[in-house]
């Protein structure tokens, strides 16, 4: 956990940042496998090259988009977080998404959002384990993939686990979600 003001080498798509200042916790890798410990899940957190995005992961790992569960933070029109939950090679269809959790729109959360609601860094948010308070939806398909890699706490950390264990974590919150396949990149 990193706390206080500006904290230079964190990295995301568009190059290095720094954590703006203030009392900002700032979770990470071993704060991930902390809650792996006192929760009982079957996971584990693993070092790779790089797994700050869905593509980055998979090349990692040396597989492909389906072995990859992405978590990705929202916020609707009352700035109130949506974290998303669904497989690396699908994009979310932002305006049928909107729709479906009754909002009259979302969009993707910055860097500082995606901090404060979920604890965890751009690129290294995990599907469990984050701050509470953040309604949480789950594409269906995930479950359809028996090992997954997701964020695990850092752009170079991944979280191994079963998907199935997320219904345990989110009772009632299993949804078709309006996704399309992402384009190869």
């Amino acid at each position: 956990m990193i706390r206080g003001r500006a904290v230079p080498g964190f990295r995301d798509r568009r190059g290095w940042f720094d954590v703006p200042s203030g009392d900002l916790e700032i979770l990470g890798p071993s704060d991930l496998e902390g809650y792996i410990r006192r929760s009982g899940i079957r996971a584990e957190v693993v070092e790779v090259g790089a797994g700050a995005t869905s593509d980055a992961a998979a090349k990692s790992l040396d597989s492909s988009l389906g072995s990859i569960v992405k978590s990705v933070l929202f916020m609707d029109e009352n700035n109130r977080p949506m974290l998303v939950i669904m497989g690396g090679e699908h994009r979310l269809q932002q305006s049928a998404f909107a729709r479906l959790s009754k909002r009259k729109r979302v969009r993707l959360a910055t860097r500082d959002e995606v901090i404060k609601y979920t604890g965890y860094p751009v690129g290294g948010v995990p599907p469990i384990g984050i701050r509470p308070g953040t309604e949480v939806f789950v594409d269906r398909r995930v479950l359809t993939k028996k090992i997954a890699f997701a964020g695990g706490g850092s752009e170079r950390h991944l979280l191994r686990f079963e998907p199935v264990q997320l219904e345990r974590l989110y009772p009632d919150r299993f949804f078709d979600l309006p996704v399309k396949d992402k384009e190869p990149s």
